[in-house]
């Protein structure tokens, strides 16, 4: 408990999550761009915020794994002291940006299954679907 005290006394008080805090919390959105070394950090591993919400109320935060620089994240070309506060700022941002947009409008109960069916059909509303094949790819 002690722990979790001292950790959480942490990112309210101490710079740079401080700084990051005051940014975010009127916020009802993720904004990448204030977590600390963002710049750095994200040259290498494209994240994207989404406006809005999941059905949970949680912010959406999105990426394409394939474009991350996985060798950039463990040789040294991103320091390891940035990339976790970045990491650490970011989970505090989502819970911020979460708590902020949630008690300013309803919250709905439901089941996961429920939830799932509604994620699902909220997709085939708008329209998802894969890009047709590449003939150049074909073999």
């Amino acid at each position: 408990m002690r722990l979790a005290l001292s950790y959480r006394t942490e990112l309210a008080t101490a710079e740079p999550f401080r700084t990051m805090r005051a940014a975010t919390m009127q916020a009802s959105a993720i904004d990448l761009s204030v977590l600390p070394h963002a710049d750095e950090v994200l040259r290498h591993l494209p994240l994207r915020a989404v406006e809005g919400a999941t059905v949970d109320g949680l912010p959406v935060c999105l990426s394409v794994t394939r474009l991350f620089h996985f060798k950039a994240l463990t040789d040294g070309t991103v320091d390891d002291e940035h990339l976790d506060l970045f990491f650490r700022a970011m989970i505090e941002q989502r819970a911020l940006v979460s708590s902020s947009s949630s008690s300013s409008s309803s919250c709905c109960c439901m089941s996961r299954s429920r939830s799932r069916s509604r994620i699902r059909s909220r997709s085939s509303q708008a329209n998802l679907t894969s890009s047709p094949p590449n003939p150049t790819l074909q073999a």
